[in-house]
Order: structure tokens, then C-alpha cells, then sequence
């Protein structure tokens, strides 16, 4: 299988296409939307309402996995309140292991021949989810990158220097 990267305009995402079998976007594969979330109880609610709403309007059988990293408030007891629907999964395991686990989790815990990683602190719109199964489309992997000189990034001025000085001001 040859595979292309295909970067998008978009930000803050990575998603990664044919996980399992040889489906293709446009065969109307199975879509696993993986959400990490740590601390997020304020905003894991309104996440996966929007979430589904997409989802549901993009006609793919999907499933949704909040995988909570251990979160010492209540967004697994949010999460697993927000949304009575089946296809909406909470994985949660007591111990913080940071992103790349929680990744790694929902990943193993995926059926879906698609599976798109989103943060659940909605700080990339749902709305985007569209945009992504289409670049899907046309590449087997796509990363959407705040950092590609043709992306658009909207965030007050502080936020974006916090964002790129970040590193340096760390190791100060």
C-alpha cells in the first residue's frame, strides 16, 4: 500500500485513515472518533453534543471514544451522562499517562476502519470533522498542523506567543 501525506489547512488534529482492512472513505467505511480528555468537566458536555450532531450528519456508521487520562474531576461521570447513545464510548483508567497513551488506548479499543484523533476541549470546532473525512479521501494518512505555513490559526496574540515561546520560556 503506498501512502500519501496530505497536510490540510486545518489545525490540531491528526487523522489516520485504513487503521484496519483496506475500506476507503468512500465506500462509507467505519469512522472511531478517539478524544482523549483530562480535566475537561466543563466542556466534555457540549463537545459531545456537537460531536454526534456531526457525526450524524456525515452518514458514516461511527463510533465515538472519550478516553479519559485519568482525570481527577468529573469528566468521566460528565461524559458518560452527556449522550445517551451506544456508539458514544467512555475509557477512563485512574492514573494520568498523558496523550500519547490515551491515544494509544482508543486506538486499541477501535473498530472503526477510520479512526480521526480530536481533543475534547473543543478548542478545534467539530464543525471541522467534515473537512477531515474529505481529506480522507485522497490520502491513506493527514495531519492538520497549527504549524504548516498555510494554516489559519485564530487565537488572541498572547495565546499564540505562549503558543511558539512556549519551549523557550519552559527551559528559562
Amino acid at each position: 500500500m503506498t501512502i500519501t501525506f496530505r497536510r490540510a489547512n486545518l489545525w490540531g488534529v491528526c487523522y489516520i485513515s485504513n487503521v484496519v482492512g483496506s475500506s476507503s472513505p468512500e465506500s462509507k467505511s467505519r469512522l472511531s472518533l478517539i478524544a482523549p480528555a483530562f480535566n475537561e468537566e466543563d466542556k466534555i458536555v457540549g463537545f459531545l453534543r456537537k460531536v454526534v450532531c456531526v457525526l450524524n450528519s456525515l452518514g458514516y456508521e461511527y463510533e465515538v471514544l472519550v478516553v479519559d487520562d485519568g482525570s481527577t474531576d468529573l469528566t468521566r461521570q460528565r461524559a458518560m451522562s452527556a449522550v445517551t447513545d451506544s456508539r458514544v464510548r467512555v475509557i477512563s483508567y485512574s492514573c494520568n499517562q498523558g496523550k500519547g497513551w490515551a491515544a494509544r488506548e482508543g486506538i486499541r479499543h477501535a473498530y472503526g476502519d477510520i479512526a480521526i484523533f480530536m481533543d475534547s476541549d473543543s478548542e478545534v470546532s467539530p464543525q471541522n470533522l467534515r473537512q477531515y473525512v474529505l481529506a480522507l479521501q485522497k490520502a491513506d494518512i493527514a495531519i492538520a498542523s497549527k504549524r504548516h505555513p498555510g494554516s489559519t490559526v485564530s487565537a488572541p496574540i498572547l495565546r499564540k506567543f505562549l503558543i511558539t515561546h512556549s519551549m523557550f520560556l519552559c527551559k528559562s
